[in-house]
């Protein structure tokens, strides 16, 4: 009962992490490293998302979550190109802005993780699935940290969707 209750909280909890991406969006927008269609293009996903969250369908809204950030994640790929070609950091706002991305999803990932000790138990999961899934789960925080968006997002899309299968 305990998990999904936490798992109920999941679009409250999730509100703040595409809040973030919003966030981001504004900041690639403000430094002009995207065009103003793009960002409001990228925008209009995160409100869809959104919508999705409110109608407790995550799986959806991390489909168009993750839509967004493969085209955000070639801008930040590009950035972090450039940074590391000019033997420099990335700069200190777009660092801030990740790490905030990436502290908002952390609750989600804990409930995640406890889905999959649920699942596991639950469904006789093979370990070695279990572990790929735990993997994906856990490393996904710090991709997004480090601006790899689409990889995290991804891998929690298919840790997700297999779940959703069991």
């Amino acid at each position: 009962m305990w998990l999904v209750e936490k798992y109920q909280k999941a679009p409250e909890i999730l509100k703040g992490f595409s809040d973030n991406i919003s966030d981001l969006i504004q900041y690639l927008r403000s430094e002009r490293y995207v065009r103003e269609a793009t960002a409001t293009k990228w925008e209009e996903g995160i409100k869809q998302a959104l919508s999705y969250l409110e109608n407790h369908d995550v799986m959806a809204a991390f489909s168009e979550i993750y839509t967004v950030a493969k085209g955000m994640q070639l801008i930040l790929d590009r950035i972090k190109s450039e940074a590391f070609y000019k033997d420099q950091q990335i700069l200190e706002p777009l660092r801030k802005k990740l790490e905030a991305l990436a502290e908002s999803a952390k609750e989600f990932l804990r409930i995640l993780l406890n889905m999959i000790d649920y699942y596991s138990n639950t469904y006789s999961v093979p370990p070695v699935v279990q572990a790929s899934w735990i993997e994906k789960v856990n490393s996904a925080y710090f991709q997004i940290k480090n601006g790899d968006i689409d990889k995290a997002i991804g891998d929690i899309l298919v840790v997700i969707k297999d779940l959703q299968t069991s």
